[in-house]
């Protein structure tokens, strides 16, 4: 596919769109989270210099992050709404929300990324992360249960895992939810 042909975004570099569309292909595609005899597959991201994990069928999408509207006299963790494919989404900086801190300045804004989760009511919902990085496969045990080296409260943060040398930190996306809906 040629560049001219394809689809390209005003916040994402064309080349950028190309690998990660590649490294969907390779763990088959965004979709539900499947076991894959004993494995499952998780979707990893990176926020203040930590890695943290999802199943994969608790994301319901990736964006960039758009121009929205803030809303004034909410608490620090709502960003505010924004417009993504007709949906109005509440968008939250997951920072905020996990209390974890940074040891200096983020990436810019336009390149971030939002997650998008739905709930069990069908409600979306965005979470500003620094980036995305490969989804996993990983085996049923590789999460140690427990406190892990993350800087975040524990019912958040359930279970942590070595991958690659770096901490992977298991997010539990239930207690997520139900934080953020005690927020608002």
């Amino acid at each position: 596919m040629n560049k001219g042909d394809s689809f390209s975004s005003p916040y994402i570099p064309f080349s950028q769109l190309e690998e990660r569309a590649r490294q969907y292909a390779e763990t088959g595609g965004v979709g539900t989270a499947r076991e894959q005899g004993r494995q499952i597959e998780w979707f990893v991201f990176r926020l203040c210099g930590q890695l943290f994990a999802i199943p994969l069928d608790c994301l319901d999408e990736i964006a960039p992050v758009n121009p929205g509207i803030r809303l004034p006299g909410m608490p620090s963790q709502v960003m505010g709404l924004m417009m993504l494919r007709s949906d109005t989404i509440l968008l939250f900086d997951l920072e905020k929300v996990l209390g974890t801190t940074r040891d200096g300045p983020g990436p810019p804004l336009a390149e971030r990324v939002v997650l998008v989760f739905r709930d069990r009511e069908g409600r979306r919902t965005g979470f500003l992360a620094d980036g995305i990085e490969k989804p996993r496969r990983l085996g049923e045990g590789f999460f140690e249960e427990g406190p892990s080296d993350a800087k975040t409260p524990d019912s958040l943060v359930d279970g942590a895992g070595d991958l690659e040398g770096q901490s992977l930190n298991r997010m539990n996306t239930d207690v997520l939810l139900t934080t953020i809906n005690n927020i608002i």
